[in-house]
């Protein structure tokens, strides 16, 4: 017998699908029911109409992604190489699932029209900028960072800055000559963006 939970999971993995491939607007509640094997009618029992859905896919979809950063040991390791692993981490996830570029962009417009405090991940973010910014101030303690460096405002630059790429790939692909959707194209970018991000704020650059 199923339960609700493998319900309501089958209904997010489908709606997730569905949203990313058709986008919220084009996206019709009757296809994201049968992706999920079940009835219109249990959809909207549960999320009471499609922006409701398209919110649960959100909130479920940065808490699997936000997770999974918080759990990476950036204590252990030097300042320098604990920022280019949670970075590295973040590009991946994007570039692995491309359900999450797709969902993110089809968040901007959403969260234009509900509030930038819509849903859960300003609260599930805040821990990972919180671990971030310790890891600057460790590094601009034992003097790897630049002293001038934001502890607060940088790591949100460097997410932005690292993940750009899959937000404006086409205008990106055109200023640099290479198609940033190809496997060679994201695997220079993703090195690049990442080596530029953190030669911001080492005070001996990176070889």
């Amino acid at each position: 017998m199923t339960s609700k939970a493998d319900t309501l999971e089958r209904i997010i993995q489908a709606a997730q699908f569905v949203f990313s491939t058709m986008g919220l607007q084009n996206a019709p509640m009757e296809k994201i029911a049968q992706e999920a094997g079940v009835t219109k009618q249990l959809l909207y029992h549960y999320y009471k109409s499609k922006h409701g859905l398209f919110a649960a896919v959100l909130d479920e979809n940065a808490e699997t992604i936000l997770k999974a950063l918080m759990k990476i040991d950036l204590e252990s390791l030097r300042p320098s190489a604990a920022m280019r692993q949670i970075l590295e981490a973040a590009f991946d996830q994007y570039q692995n699932d491309p359900t999450v570029p797709a969902l993110a962009q089809e968040a901007i417009a959403f969260h234009k029209e509900h509030g930038q405090n819509f849903g859960r991940f300003p609260n599930l973010a805040h821990p990972l900028q919180q671990k971030m910014t310790l890891v600057i101030e460790r590094g601009i303690a034992c003097g790897a960072f630049r002293p001038d460096t934001n502890p607060e405002l940088f790591p949100a630059m460097a997410i932005m800055a690292t993940l750009g790429g899959f937000y404006n790939a086409y205008m990106l692909s055109g200023l640099l000559g290479f198609d940033l959707s190809s496997s060679e194209g994201i695997a220079k970018w993703r090195e690049y963006s990442i080596k530029f991000v953190l030669s911001s704020i080492l005070v001996i650059p990176e070889e």
